[in-house]
């Protein structure tokens, strides 16, 4: 039980983190004038709350069902969820990572 307890906090700790990072990231480059796909001009406000709905729910549920083909590969040694859960933020992260590494490249 502890065990667990110790892993929700450090994937709430990394959320928070990455969430934070990946905004700071997004929003320092924002360009004042951002058209639409219409063709209107977006507000800033309509810019921060798509990145904030990308970073808390596109990006996650992604990653989550990439983890879940992932843990669909046999092995013995581990369960489902011991396959799902790493495999899930092990590719949160490379998204994250290759988010940010876009900005500077």
């Amino acid at each position: 039980m502890l065990k667990k307890k110790k892993l929700i906090w450090k994937l709430l700790i990394y959320a928070g983190i990455s969430s934070i990072l990946t905004y700071a990231v997004a929003t320092s480059s924002t360009p004042e004038v951002v058209l639409n796909l219409d063709g209107s001009e977006a507000s800033a406000n309509e810019i921060k709350k798509t990145i904030v709905y990308s970073i808390l729910l596109t990006f996650p549920a992604l990653s989550f069902l990439l983890g879940l083909i992932l843990a669909l590969t046999p092995y013995k040694k581990w369960t489902y969820l011991e396959k799902l859960v790493p495999g899930a933020l092990l590719i949160l992260i490379s998204i994250e990572v290759g988010l940010i590494l876009m900005k500077f490249f």
